[in-house]
C-alpha cells in the first residue's frame, strides 16, 4: 500500500512539471471560448449576475496559474521577470479571445476582457509577493 502511494505522488509530481496542463487549458480556453453556442433563455439555472464575468476572470487566473507553474519548475525559481511575460502574454490572450468571439459570431464584450485582465492580475498580484527580482 505504501509503495502504491508513493507511485501516486510521483505520478503528480511528474505531471506537475509537465508542460500539458498549460497548454490543454490554453486549449480550452479557445474552445470554451471561440465556439459558437446556441443562445440560452433569459431565465437560466444559475442568475447570479455577471457570473459570465466571474467565469472569465476564474479561467485567465487558472490560465496564468498553470503556465507560472510550468515556468517557475522549469527555471528552478521564481523570476518577476517571467512572471511579467506570463502576465502580459495570457491579457494578450484574453483580449484576443474576445476579437475571436467577435468573429465566430459570439458576443463581443470589452467587460470580457477587463475580467480576463482582473484574472491574470490576481494572479500576478499573489506571485509579485513571493517571487525574487
Amino acid at each position: 500500500m505504501q509503495q502504491h502511494m508513493k507511485q501516486w505522488w510521483v505520478n503528480i509530481y511528474t505531471y506537475k512539471k509537465s508542460v500539458w496542463p498549460a497548454i490543454l487549458w490554453s486549449a480550452l480556453i479557445f474552445v470554451l471560448l471561440a465556439v459558437p453556442f446556441k443562445h440560452r433563455s433569459e431565465q437560466s439555472l444559475l442568475s447570479f449576475p455577471h457570473l459570465d464575468k466571474v467565469i472569465h476572470l476564474l479561467l485567465f487566473f487558472i490560465l496564468a496559474f498553470l503556465w507560472g507553474q510550468y515556468l517557475n519548475i522549469k527555471s528552478s525559481g521564481k523570476s518577476k521577470k517571467s512572471m511579467l511575460y506570463i502576465a502580459i502574454l495570457s491579457t494578450l490572450y484574453g483580449v484576443l479571445m474576445e476579437y475571436i468571439q467577435k468573429k465566430t459570431g459570439r458576443d463581443f464584450d470589452p467587460l470580457d476582457m477587463i475580467a480576463n485582465t482582473c484574472g491574470v492580475l490576481i494572479w500576478f498580484g499573489t506571485k509579485k509577493s513571493r517571487t525574487k527580482l
